[in-house]
């Protein structure tokens, strides 16, 4: 690490070095800390240096160009409020950049009381994104979701937030009939126009600097359904914004996406709701993966309360999406937080 901020910050010798907490991904990041001020460097994962897929699947890229750098610089001409780079060394595969802070938009929660200024903003922030167009040869549009992606994430939660939670064999239960409703719903998110989708848009990576919000952990983003990332946001796995508010956001919303022309559907907030039950579902199946596969058992605790919102979203559906009754009626059973309902 010293030798990558010599060779980035040359004059920045002796620099103190501070691990920081990490996420999910295979990356990490440390604080540099010197007299001159102090920086974060991403210790980058051997798919980010040789321009692999993301470790969730991707589509569409085989660069030898590392895309946070790419994304960065394409979001900074957008006008985004994303991190500034001091530099990057492929050999020591380590980034170099603005320090944002640790104060994430989930730490702005008071006593249950939802940060609303800064929702306010950083879905501001994301129609700016949105309707942003970039070049057809750059990282971002040259990847997106499609029919394929969403059945994976859909079988993703199926493996470990079924399966292997509960110890349950595939062929004890009827998976294919569940794939199948699946299939449907992929199909129907699939036909949705795509934009720009940031694809982690929740409050452990919005971060509040000097009281504006800050956007990180961007470099999987790729093209996708507008309401993907407002459903990331507004149904986060980790805080519960309350009905009340989350309705006045997503109108909110709607008024700018439609000012600018950004392509959401006359069904949105039914769309927005199948959306946000697809996004919980993979957050559960991904948490159970990082306690088995990767050792991290904290975000489990997370999965209860995604299961309920889950379970309140489809009654408040009310039969509006047949694919998903099948679906919820089929994992009934096989959820806990479910079965006893």
């Amino acid at each position: 690490m010293q030798r990558a901020v010599q060779l980035i910050l040359p004059s920045w010798t002796g620099a103190r070095i501070e691990p920081l907490a990490g996420d999910g991904s295979n990356r990490s990041y440390v604080r540099i800390l010197h007299d001159d001020g102090h920086r974060v460097a991403m210790v980058l994962a051997a798919d980010d240096l040789h321009g692999g897929k993301a470790e969730e699947v991707g589509s569409g890229v085989t660069d030898d160009q590392l895309p946070f750098v790419e994304i960065t610089e394409l979001l900074t001409t957008a006008g985004l409020p994303v991190p500034i780079i001091d530099g990057w060394s492929s050999d020591e595969g380590v980034l170099i950049m603005e320090d944002l802070g640790s104060l994430h938009l989930a730490d702005c929660f008071t006593d249950g009381i939802s940060p609303l200024d800064h929702y306010r903003a950083a879905l501001d922030q994301l129609v700016v994104f949105q309707s942003s167009r970039f070049p057809p040869e750059s990282v971002i549009a040259r990847r997106g979701y499609g029919f394929d992606l969403w059945l994976w994430e859909f079988e993703h939660f199926v493996e470990y937030g079924i399966e292997a939670r509960q110890g349950i064999e595939p062929s004890s239960y009827p998976r294919t009939e569940l794939m199948s409703s699946f299939a449907d719903l992929s199909r129907m998110i699939a036909e949705c126009p795509r934009v720009p989708v940031h694809r982690d848009f929740h409050s452990r990576n919005l971060l509040i600097k000097k009281g504006q919000v800050r956007w990180i952990d961007y470099q999987d983003a790729l093209m996708g359904p507008a309401l993907y990332d407002v459903a990331s946001l507004l149904f986060d796995a980790y805080v519960n914004i309350d009905e009340v508010h989350c309705r006045e956001l997503f109108s909110g919303y709607l008024s700018q996406a439609r000012e600018r022309s950004v392509p959401v559907s006359d069904h949105s907030e039914e769309l927005l709701n199948v959306i946000a039950v697809q996004r919980m579902l993979k957050a559960a199946g991904r948490f159970v993966y990082f306690r088995d596969v990767k050792g991290l058992s904290g975000y489990v605790e997370h999965i209860p309360g995604l299961m309920k919102r889950v379970a309140g979203i489809v009654t408040n559906l009310d039969g509006q999406v047949p694919a998903l009754d099948r679906a919820f009626a089929l994992m009934l059973p096989l959820v806990p937080e479910w079965a006893g309902g």
